[in-house]
């Protein structure tokens, strides 16, 4: 059974999620709470239960963040404390790193580390990917602006 680990700082949260629903590759993770995370091949789409929740986003395939130079934008649709959705748009860059050897529930894996800075008139923001062929093992994930980051680990495939 696929184990992904979500931990949200600015909330002291740390979860084991399961899969609640797949559709293509699209999978929905669960916690026992019944908070959602929605991915796209490991990229956060879609959360559920966080309050101000990331409603949707228009957001990179895995082959566009595996492609050093990669433009595009991301656009992240949010729900706000006064129930009304925003629309945040971002110029993106990918940066593709070197290989490295990080560390998931005690076991090592090779990944490659790939920034996508991100930016906008009123802000910046920068999501990272550890990704170990067609897996991203690890990431680092803006969900909103109340919720802030979210650390992503595939703990078991």
């Amino acid at each position: 059974m696929p184990i992904l680990r979500a931990v949200i700082a600015a909330r002291g949260a740390d979860a084991y999620l399961t899969i609640s629903d797949t559709k293509g590759d699209v999978v929905t993770w669960s916690t026992t709470d019944r908070t959602t995370f929605t991915l796209r091949d490991g990229v956060l789409i879609q959360t559920r239960g966080l309050g101000p929740d990331l409603m949707s986003a228009q957001a990179p395939t895995l082959g566009a963040l595996r492609t050093d130079g990669s433009k595009y934008q991301r656009i992240y649709f949010l729900l706000g404390a006064d129930d009304r959705s925003t629309r945040r748009t971002y110029d993106c860059t990918v940066s593709v790193g070197g290989q490295e050897v990080i560390e998931v529930f005690g076991r090592s894996h090779r990944v490659t580390h790939v920034t996508e800075s991100c930016s906008r008139p009123q802000d910046s923001i920068a999501n990272e990917f550890w990704i170990e062929g067609s897996v991203i093992r690890k990431s680092r994930q803006l969900a909103s602006g109340g919720a802030g980051f979210i650390d992503f680990e595939q703990v078991v495939d």
